[in-house]
């Protein structure tokens, strides 16, 4: 999303009808700013404006941030080619719990 508007309006909405807080979170693409930085001034519009609509608790503001290490795959961690194989529990080393030899 280009704007966070929509969600906070939607949280916002939501709150009303919840007796305790919604932990609302924002997500900023710097791709979507100028110099590929996203401004202050927009986060804290965004906090300003959840506060102005009725958000009882604000938690993480997010960024995408598209930069890898030299060593990181291509694609996120996640995919079945970056999961360890798990082995079956009678090939498990002998080092296991008492709860767990039982």
């Amino acid at each position: 999303m280009k704007s966070n508007e929509g969600y906070i309006n939607i949280v916002s909405v939501m709150q009303k009808y919840f007796d305790q807080a919604i932990s609302g979170n924002w997500s900023y693409n710097p791709e979507h700013y100028e110099d590929g930085q996203v401004p202050i001034s927009v986060m804290a519009q965004d906090l300003l404006t959840t506060y102005k609509l009725g958000w009882k608790t604000s938690y993480y503001q997010n960024t995408y941030d598209s930069k890898k290490d030299e060593d990181e795959p291509a694609h996120p961690v996640g995919f079945h080619d970056n999961v360890p194989e798990e082995k079956p529990i009678n090939e498990l080393e002998d080092e296991a719990c008492e709860s767990c030899i039982i």
